[in-house]
């Protein structure tokens, strides 16, 4: 007879679910595109599915193919997204307490740890659920994965993703993602200057380029506020 599994654990993965699925509908989306884009981009079907499963980081994803798919070369695209994904360092930090056993088990645990299912998970008071950030994560990676395996098979159907609109995704990311940091005044008056200076240098340099020098100027000014 098969072991009758407790209700308060059933209950537990009620819980994570229903905050993972809204999550993961609008994760899954944007790893589609992601995936359209880089087929299109001449990527192939390999590089992007394992970049997808290995980093797990929609931003730097973005960075990294826009860099590569718009003609700059491979140190460029990797210094992009590593710049995009030092916000994880604070991140990881807050969220330390959450990991628990050997540091093997605790390195493989914080694989899943990205934007989404750290906020869902917040208690505020500097708490999190630990349930809500693992459960999440887990699950939303693995949409991740298929969703950009998908959006791959696609990008050969879809071809050209000019005709729908799928140019201005990665743009379109980093207006929002730029959007609620430009409070107070001294932020956005660094984002602006950052901005400027990456669109100086566009005739200059490689493609690429103009994000890494728009980047370090964006932590040049927010160390020098500090």
């Amino acid at each position: 007879m098969a072991k009758r599994i407790p209700e308060p654990v059933v209950q537990s993965y009620r819980e994570v679910l229903r905050a993972a699925l809204p999550a993961s509908l609008a994760v899954g989306t944007f790893a589609v595109s992601i995936g359209i884009v880089a087929r299109a981009g001449g990527l192939g079907w390999t590089a992007p599915a394992v970049f997808s499963a290995t980093t797990y980081a929609g931003a730097s994803q973005v960075a990294s193919i826009g860099v590569i798919t718009g003609g700059g070369g491979v140190v460029a695209a990797i210094v992009a997204g590593i710049l995009v994904n030092l916000r994880y360092i604070p991140i990881g930090i807050s969220v330390a307490s959450c990991f628990r056993g050997s540091r093997l088990r605790r390195f493989v645990e914080c694989q899943v740890v990205a934007d989404v299912n750290w906020a869902l998970a917040h208690q505020g008071g500097g708490r999190y659920d630990r349930r809500i950030l693992l459960g999440v994560g887990v699950v939303m990676w693995a949409v991740w994965v298929c969703a950009t395996v998908v959006g791959l098979a696609l990008g050969g159907i879809v071809g050209d993703p000019r005709r729908f609109g799928l140019d201005a995704l990665f743009p379109a990311l980093f207006v929002a993602i730029l959007v609620p940091q430009l409070r107070p005044r001294r932020n956005a008056l660094t984002a602006v200057l950052a901005a400027g200076l990456a669109l100086i240098v566009i005739p200059f340099v490689p493609p690429g380029i103009p994000i890494l020098i728009g980047s370090l100027a964006v932590i040049v000014g927010g160390r020098r506020r500090a």
